[in-house]
């Protein structure tokens, strides 16, 4: 009688902790879109990584990528988002290019705040051995012709 009380008991959980997850899972999103929204990006990482690990919904990896990208954790957000493009092979190439041009901007956020922190670029080590400056790369004025043959 004892091992049948043991297997049929729930495993994940009591009956009200297993009614609470869409509930617990919503307010873990809701408040990483809060603390995404405030700036806070290591707290909203946290909030969307406990949020998947309740329920793993391809969603939360989009938010859980844009919060990686935006506190800086850049090889992480990419990662994020191409375990998104996996999970996802149904997506248009519409909805593709979001999740490409939301990785470009989590790039583009991180390497803005590097470079604010650092002041303006310098001379990297081995330039500065070899007399070599640093200048970032001008944006040329008409793209490059190409010879038909």
């Amino acid at each position: 009688m004892l091992c049948a009380a043991v297997l049929v008991a729930p495993v994940a959980g009591t009956a009200e902790e297993i009614s609470n997850v869409p509930r617990i899972f919503r307010q873990r999103c809701q408040r990483g879109q809060r603390l995404l929204r405030g700036q806070r990006f290591d707290e909203a990482v946290r909030e969307f990584q406990a949020a998947y690990e309740i329920k793993k919904a391809p969603r939360v990896l989009l938010q859980l990528g844009e919060a990686l990208g935006r506190s800086g954790q850049i090889e992480q957000a990419l990662w994020t988002y191409d375990r998104y493009l996996r999970h996802q092979p149904g997506l248009q190439a519409r909805q593709k290019k979001s999740v490409e041009a939301a990785m470009l901007r989590a790039v583009r956020s991180t390497l803005a705040r590097d470079k604010d922190r650092r002041g303006a670029p310098g001379p990297t080590p081995a330039a500065a051995q070899t007399g070599a400056s640093f200048a970032p790369a001008t944006r040329p004025s008409a793209p490059p012709r190409t010879s038909a043959r």
